[in-house]
Formats: C-alpha cells, structure tokens, sequence
C-alpha cells in the first residue's frame, strides 16, 4: 500500500482507515519513507500497525554514506534489512 493515494496527495482519514487494517492483516512490518515525506504520518501508522519507519533516501548524496550509487543501494538494503532483524 501507499500513505499518499497519490503522488503528493496527503492521505484522507477514510484512505488510512482501509490502509491501516490491511497492513495489519497482512503482517507489514516496515514503512518504507522518503527523506521528504512528513514523518509524522508515518509515525502514526506505525503506532498503529506494529510497522517500524525506515527512511530511505532517493538519490546519490541524499544521506551520509550514499556517496555514488553503489553505495546508495547499500545504504537502502541495509537501512531495510536492518529493521527486519
């Protein structure tokens, strides 16, 4: 599933009271977030869920250690597998 429904459009209360319960449902354990994307949403789901927030970043130089993009898809595996542990 998505927060946004679509690109830029920030959820509706009825679009997370169908997200929430499917990803509950489903056993979703991470909530992928873009550096960009307001935290505090996120936040509230993974409250909810069980979920834990991994921010990811989207492009080369977007955090510490992502310096080429090698490196990027380290930083996005590892930032992921680690909140799988």
């Amino acid at each position: 599933g998505e927060i946004e429904p679509k690109p830029g459009i920030p959820p509706s209360g009825a679009h997370l009271a169908q997200l929430i319960p499917t990803m509950k449902a489903e056993g979703v354990k991470v909530i992928c977030k873009e550096v960009f994307f307001a935290e505090s949403v996120a936040r509230r789901i993974a409250q909810q869920t069980g979920a834990q927030v991994v921010e990811l970043p989207t492009s080369v130089g977007g955090v510490k250690g992502a310096d080429d993009y090698l490196s990027l898809f380290e930083v996005l595996v590892d930032r992921v597998t680690t909140a799988l542990r």
